[in-house]
């Protein structure tokens, strides 16, 4: 509430500087495309920079190969966006990767060559054994589900009880 406030303050203060050039200043701020520019929505302030950190948890006893897929856009995966893999992530290993900001939409799994999402996230091999881990969970919306300074973590782990049978859970932590 305090951002906001001090935000309602200098549009006020604006108001009585110099006539024209007064109503000038307040226009550009309102003026939707550069408040989106400075990181201003409707609703929050958002910094354009900074970065959030991906990280994939292997809690397994299976050598590990984790995939994520993200992009600036927020509403489809087909302009601005990229993927990565972690490879051979041992048991009980973890990895990151560092993307800046902002951020759409990230998601685990690859792109396939139409731009859809194959939903394998993580395959983990014992032997010449590759068991294929999906995620089922929804897509992650930047602003929304996290912002920027987030760590996002994606852990694999076993079903008890269950032999060979693994799921995926993903925990977004804020930042500062």
């Amino acid at each position: 509430m305090k951002k906001q406030f001090g935000l309602v303050f200098l549009l006020v203060a604006s108001l009585p500087v110099g006539g024209t050039a007064g109503c000038t200043v307040l226009t550009d701020f309102l003026d939707a495309d550069l408040a989106r520019g400075l990181g201003l929505t409707d609703t929050r302030v958002n910094p354009t920079g900074g970065v959030i950190i991906v990280q994939f948890r292997n809690n397994t006893n299976q050598v590990a190969t984790a995939h994520a897929t993200w992009t600036t856009n927020t509403a489809v995966f087909t302009t601005g966006g990229d993927g990565f893999n972690w490879n051979n992530i041992g048991p009980g290993d973890t990895s990151n990767t560092v993307i800046p900001c902002p951020i759409g939409l990230l998601t685990f799994g690859e792109f396939n060559d139409d731009f859809t999402i194959n939903p394998v996230a993580v395959e983990l091999r014992l032997g010449d054994t590759v068991t294929a881990v999906t995620y089922a969970g929804d897509i992650l919306v930047g602003n929304s589900d996290f912002e920027c300074g987030a760590l996002i973590e994606m852990t694999v782990f076993p079903i008890v009880g269950q032999e060979n049978a693994f799921a995926i859970s993903v925990e977004v932590l804020p930042g500062r």
